[in-house]
């Protein structure tokens, strides 16, 4: 996620695993607990609900269908298939198309 994109109380996946060649492991379905803030060597991180301390911003994903198909792939079970309905529905709204997935 962008740095401008990090607002309290924004649901988000956090995987707690990224490799350099992209792969991400260990999703966790949570939200945005804090404003973010810069490490004396670049990184920026925000605490979220679930872990403690600062967590890379690069390591979150806005919750959206495909970042919710990422982590229910990945083994995060708490997703149903109507939080993937809603978000899907949520993007075809945002770009002004009415569809109703079911």
């Amino acid at each position: 996620m962008k740095n401008s994109e990090i607002k309290v109380g924004t649901p988000v996946i956090y995987w707690g695993i990224v490799k350099q060649n992209g792969e991400r492991f260990n999703p966790l379905k949570t939200v945005i607990a804090s404003e973010p803030w810069e490490l004396g060597h670049g990184e920026v991180v925000c605490k979220i609900v679930g872990k403690s301390g600062g967590v890379a911003i690069s390591n979150l994903d806005a919750i959206t269908a495909g970042s919710l198909m990422a982590a229910k792939f990945s083994g995060l079970t708490e997703i149903s298939e109507e939080d993937i309905k809603l978000a899907t529905e949520k993007f075809f709204k945002d770009k002004g198309v009415n569809v109703v997935v079911s």
